[in-house]
């Protein structure tokens, strides 16, 4: 939506101090509206089994077993008002189904890992070969209750690979609503 100057009085009119700082006001309002963004964080840390492979031009961390998984961090933004969603790209390497659990934690400066702790999870994930496919792990963050600055450390463990053969990880997307 773009934003629009105030209609200003023409030469000759009387610009009074109501509808002057009512259109300050609108145009205000407008600029200080929360927008959303989002941050990407690639998997960089990789548990027994998997592997760090190229899947078309992206780079991916392949998981071919039950149990094998990869984690990631990052940092929440200063500007973090609340979170809208967060989700993991992935691309499978074959038609078919999968489970997986997503795990995430929370830390602030002085605090010891495991305190703020939650997970999702899924059965029968459907894939489809070499497709992009998003994984919603809203369910794993939300309970959390981080603020601009804490640390966030996600897992995304493979449970069983019922159909398909292989996932690759391409990365987390952390979508938050920014407060000016």
């Amino acid at each position: 939506m773009a934003w629009d100057l105030p209609d200003l009085p023409d030469v000759g009119d009387l610009a009074t101090v109501v509808n002057w700082a009512q259109k300050v006001r609108d145009s205000l309002t407008y600029l200080k509206q929360e927008t959303v963004k989002a941050i990407f964080a690639p998997f960089t840390t990789l548990g027994t089994g998997a592997a760090q492979a190229a899947n078309g031009n992206f780079s991916v961390v392949l998981l071919d077993a039950a149990t094998e998984q990869a984690q990631l961090s990052f940092q929440v933004p200063n500007d973090f008002g609340s979170l809208s969603a967060v989700k993991i790209a992935i691309i499978p390497t074959a038609t078919g189904t999968f489970d997986w659990t997503a795990y995430a934690e929370q830390l602030d400066n002085g605090e010891a890992t495991g305190t703020i702790t939650d997970s999702a999870t899924a059965d029968g994930q459907a894939a489809t070969n070499n497709t992009l496919l998003e994984l919603d792990i809203t369910a794993a963050l939300d309970g959390l209750g981080f603020a601009p600055g804490d640390w966030v450390g996600v897992r995304f463990l493979l449970d069983a690979l019922t159909t398909t053969t292989e996932v690759g990880l391409v990365g987390i997307s952390f979508q938050y609503t920014a407060t000016m």
